[in-house]
């Protein structure tokens, strides 16, 4: 039985089974070159880019403007404030 993240697929005329991943494009997107250890850093990425499609949606929705280059650029600040906090912090923790 194959697991819910899983579907198996028959390819070429021997009949071969073949299983594919459904969320590996989301997989390779979040986590460091091994393909396992997830990056906060890419997480953080995912969803600034969904909070601010998100955001443009509902003020479309509302009929108000939403400006997507001030909304990066703010989310880059914060970044640049975490960065900076956890390179200054890496001193003092164990």
């Amino acid at each position: 039985m194959a697991s819910r993240s899983t579907a198996t697929a028959r390819t070429g005329a021997l009949g071969k089974v073949k299983t594919v991943d459904k969320f590996q494009a989301l997989r390779d997107i979040v986590t460091c070159k091994d393909g396992v250890t997830h990056d906060i850093g890419r997480w953080g990425g995912v969803l600034a880019l969904i909070s601010g499609i998100a955001f443009q949606g509902w003020a479309l929705y509302k009929g108000q403007p939403f400006d997507m280059l001030n909304f990066g650029a703010g989310v880059a600040a914060l970044a640049a404030g975490v960065g900076a906090m956890l390179k200054l912090k890496e001193t003092t923790e164990s």
